[in-house]
């Protein structure tokens, strides 16, 4: 019966017959984890009852000990080790291990450095603290990293807070027996602070924060201190801090609260608001939040709420992202509520989240009035708050959100909209976009004249002028450029609209080249080429087509060298745009030709980025190779996403090391990049392709790393995990229903091909049948061209469950002659349990072996409609299995002689006038308020009554208690019962 039942049996008798695996294949409601949960729960009972009361000896003693005394550190440092796909997928060497190693936050670092007992501990010049500082830089971007290693790897315990680990910058000297640690002083902490509540916040499993209630966010709010007793300002700052890592992990809710499986589904789809915490947050909760006018705090809950209702244009989170832009308010209410560009810019770019690929107008008129107005101010917020609030940034940062923001909310329309069309989007944006960067004319033509006896003084002047231009600071336009060259290319994403990626187009002469910043020349091609996504190709060709002309290599000598430092630069920057494309269009496919594209232009910048720098000219072309070397890192983990590739890891290792030469954004990059090979432990995810995808990563991977550890001048740093709304699952697992463990023998075959669980996920358009097999479980065939819901719900899960045949053979349901067998048993034990019954009533003795026979009476009533009945099996399925059920030994005609049989015990059981008292006892409800039991007989002879009750209910159609009483209105009580045995 087992062996050959189908998938579109209902769900009751597919239950009944021990086939769960193809109900949780077909049906999204299958609660596998209770299932698993009650499975855990009985084998830890047998293995209680089973365990040896022999005394332990003192080293078993002792390891119980270390592992309860194990910190919180050590147990989120091993957690992804104990990953199953991890266990399968780099089980023949330690390169997780060495990852582990190399990310851990808390781990002292050891150097050969000798420290001098005579110097001075505090000089800032000295080995000591020098050494430290620069450590500082490379241990207080590691949270970032963290959160993309540990991703979704944690089990959530929702009845206690959610543990936060800080980053802890100490070192090993030579010499010394203890290590020293860093003190941060007056360096602003806070962002590291937030990284580490975000990373803890992401390590929770996200299908576990579907029931989870919004209150459970408050259980986290850090403990306000007692400013009577803090003489010292001690406990305010690790409040502060506290307060710092709490935004962290808002945020972090925010990501995770996203319920609609891949990002590339349907519009329709998207339209349903996701579960989780930040998803139902009343507003008293959210108002609690801001108004403790805490800037990271307001960022974190803004883009959270915004990411967790990414895409459904929620009114309730529209108000409160409204309220934080001072240009939607009403007038006069701005100066009010003096917020930071900080907060603004989340608050914009939530807009944009929430408004995702909804064509809203009204929102496009707004982020495009947005950035006209930011284009002609230089808004300096020095005069606003305090320059240390850590969410403060500036107008840069506020106009390229703006940019982001009408990308998202148009993203990939192009001209395709008619109701923006009398917007003129192009025209509007290439307008904003000045072709020379606020450089007028009469200065270009006083450099294109200079004369050839002049010509080094005028490259001298040139390259002076150029780095004036590439200073972004409070009163220049150039980001104001940036964030409407962003909006043009996610607005016209995937279009090949060849028009909009000539209104991006490079300045045609050389003079005009030589002085524009190599970073919006990298910005421009990067847009360009996603604009013209399908011509992107994973070719050194094709990346050497993308560099401007005046930057191009000899063809002849293949040497770069010829060219001027400053094209030199530029060279090095479309490179960049041209392998970040790349990668941003193969992101998590693994494709072998754009990993090698890429990784050949890494090694040409790893040595660039290596050479020591004699002079003013070889140091700013150190500076822009380290800076490509950043893209470079990114770009070669995106496409290999969750593999682990091994060529990728030694790459970037060899960058860990250079701490003295590597700023907090170095770090920041070659750390991420690591964390996106393994994450969630590596092998489980990877990063989806999609259009919607393309435009998060290009926001969360914004080219240009921050300096410092508040440095949100451009970019907002909490806007760098924005890659968590882009994370799909990367293999089609097998797992087993009962445990939830991997079935890691198994194969699968799709279309006559042949592959071990786990797999990476195949395309399933083509497919029609997917067939299951593995040892010690039951075959299964999944007709997913009939079930269109299950291949829906295996592209958004990719797990497939397996029966375990164990299960099968406790039912003795294998074969024929089985199943007849079991018949015979149950027979047996119903005639067994009517006599028990019928002298426990004279004898009081208890009844022993009730519920295997009252489980296979039920069993057996299942069987008995299927045989009776062909109804069950559609036409459109496979109706063979019935009938070769049919003429294997005519296995119905026995079922149902089986169960007359039955019947006719149960009835005769009935004939006593002890069975009708205890039934009108039960219906009358005089059972359900017994007194306390006294001693053992009276407890055996509750159970007796208990298990005729659900032996009659088992095997006669009888009403319920309170139907029974609706009739007995009618008639006696005493005729009803007389009806049940009789009939």
């Amino acid at each position: 019966m087992q062996l050959r039942c189908i998938s579109s049996w209902p769900l009751s008798v597919l239950a009944l017959i021990g086939r769960h695996d193809m109900i949780a294949n077909t049906n999204e409601l299958f609660d596998t984890d209770a299932l698993v949960a009650s499975n855990q729960a009985h084998e830890t009972a047998l293995n209680a009852a089973s365990a040896s009361t022999e005394p332990k000896s003192i080293a078993e003693l002792c390891e119980q000990v270390l592992e309860h005394s194990s910190t919180e550190t050590e147990a989120w440092e091993q957690s992804s080790k104990a990953q199953e796909f991890s266990a399968v997928a780099f089980n023949r060497d330690l390169r997780l291990e060495e990852v582990e190693r190399l990310l851990n936050m808390r781990a002292p670092t050891f150097t050969a450095i000798a420290l001098d007992e005579s110097s001075d501990p505090d000089d800032p010049n000295g080995p000591r603290l020098q050494f430290l500082t620069h450590l500082a830089q490379r241990v207080l971007a590691l949270p970032l990293s963290q959160a993309l290693l540990r991703y979704s790897s944690q089990q959530l315990k929702p009845q206690s807070s959610l543990p936060i680990i800080y980053p802890k910058v100490a070192a090993h000297f030579r010499g010394h027996k203890t290590d020293i640690s860093w003190t941060a002083g007056e360096t602003e902490m806070s962002w590291p602070l937030f990284h580490s509540g975000v990373a803890a916040a992401l390590s929770v499993e996200r299908d576990q924060l579907r029931n989870v209630h919004s209150s459970w966010v408050l259980l986290n709010w850090p403990n306000e201190p007692d400013d009577s007793n803090d003489d010292d300002g001690s406990a305010a700052r690790e409040f502060d801090a506290a307060m710092a890592s709490h935004a962290g992990f808002l945020l972090g809710m925010g990501l995770l609260s996203v319920d609609k499986g891949d990002s590339s589904e349907s519009s329709a789809s998207k339209q349903n608001a996701g579960r989780g915490p930040l998803c139902n947050m009343p507003p008293w909760q959210a108002f609690k939040y801001l108004s403790k006018r805490h800037g990271l705090t307001s960022i974190a809950l803004l883009l959270g709420c915004a990411c967790a209702h990414r895409g459904t244009m929620n009114s309730s989170v529209s108000k409160i992202l409204s309220l934080h832009i001072p240009n939607l308010l009403p007038p006069g209410s701005s100066e009010l509520m003096l917020l930071s560009y900080g907060t603004q810019a989340s608050a914009l770019l939530g807009l944009g989240l929430l408004y995702m690929q909804s064509r809203n107008r009204r929102m496009v008129e707004v982020m495009l009035h947005e950035l006209e107005i930011i284009q002609g101010e230089a808004r300096d917020s020095s005069n606003r708050l305090e320059n240390s609030d850590p969410a403060e940034s500036t107008a840069e940062c506020y106009s390229l959100s703006a940019g982001f923001a009408l990308g998202l909310v148009a993203l990939g329309c192009g001209q395709s909209t008619q109701s923006l069309a009398d917007l003129r989007l192009l025209d509007a944006l290439s307008a904003l976009v000045s072709e020379s960067h606020g450089m007028d004319s009469t200065s270009m033509r006083s450099r294109t004249t200079a004369s050839t006896a002049n010509r080094d003084k005028a490259q001298q002047e040139a390259v002076l002028n150029g780095l004036a231009d590439m200073d972004i600071s409070a009163d220049s336009e150039m980001v104001s450029d940036l964030g409407a060259i962003a909006s043009i290319g996610l607005v016209f994403l995937g279009t090949n609209y060849t028009l909009a990626a000539q209104r991006l187009s490079l300045p045609k002469s050389i003079p005009h080249l030589r002085v524009s910043d190599p970073f919006v020349v990298m910005w421009k091609l990067l847009m360009q080429s996603l604009i013209m996504l399908e011509n992107v190709q994973p070719t050194l060709e094709w990346i050497e087509s993308s560099i401007p002309v005046a930057c191009a290599q000899n063809p002849i000598t293949n040497n770069n060298n010829e060219l001027p430092s400053d094209l030199f630069r530029i060279r090095l920057y479309a490179v960049s745009a041209a392998c970040f494309a790349i990668a941003l269009k193969y992101a998590g496919s693994e494709n072998a030709s754009a990993h090698a594209a890429i990784l050949h232009h890494f090694d040409v910048l790893a040595l660039a980025a290596a050479k020591p720098s004699l002079s003013y000219e070889s140091s700013l072309t150190k500076a822009a190779a380290q800076s490509c070397l950043d893209i470079m890192c990114i770009s070669a983990s995106l496409v290999m996403a969750g593999s682990g590739d091994i060529s990728t890891v030694k790459r970037l290792r060899s960058l860990h090391g250079a701490t003295g030469s590597r700023l907090y954004g170095n770090h920041m990059a070659s750390h991420m990049a690591l964390g996106l090979l393994f994450i969630g432990g590596g092998a489980q995810f990877t990063i989806s392709n999609s259009i919607s995808s393309i435009a998060l990563l290009t926001i969360a991977f914004f080219p240009r790393f921050p300096q410092h550890y508040s440095d949100n001048n451009e970019h907002l740093q909490a806007w760098r995990h924005l890659w968590a709304l882009c994370v799909v699952p990367r293999c089609l697992v097998v797992r087993d229903v009962s445990t939830g463990k991997m079935c890691k023998d198994a194969v699968v075959l799709l279309e006559g091909n042949e592959a071990v669980s786990p797999l990476p996920f195949p395309l399933l358009e083509g497919t029609s049948t997917i067939k299951v097999n593995a040892p010690g479980y039951m075959p299964l065939k999944l007709n997913i061209a009939a079930n269109s819901y299950a291949r829906e719900l295996l592209r958004r899960r990719r797990v497939l469950y397996l029966q375990p045949v164990h299960k099968m053979q406790q039912q003795n349901l294998a074969t024929l002659s089985q199943y007849k067998e079991w018949l015979a048993d149950t027979l047996r034990s119903v005639d067994q349990l009517c006599e028990q019954l019928a002298q426990s009533w004279h004898s009081a003795e208890p009844v022993s072996k009730t519920t295997s026979a009252i489980q296979s009476v039920q069993r057996l009533r299942i069987y008995v409609r299927i045989s009776r009945s062909s109804s069950l099996l559609p036409n459109a399925c496979d109706s063979s299995a019935l009938a070769q059920l049919a003429n294997n030994g005519n296995w119905a005609e026995s079922t149902y002689l089986t169960w007359l049989a039955v019947r006719k015990h149960v009835l005769g059981l009935g004939q006593l006038d002890q069975c009708r008292r205890l039934l009108t006892r039960y219906w009358t409800g005089s059972s359900n308020h017994q007194p306390e039991l006294k001693n053992s007989s009276e407890a055996d002879e509750a159970q007796n009554f208990h298990t005729l009750i659900a032996l009659l209910y088992a095997t006669l159609d009888l009403p319920s208690p309170a139907d029974a009483m609706a009739i007995a209105k009618q008639v006696p009580i005493a005729h009803l019962v007389n009806y049940v045995f009789n009939c």
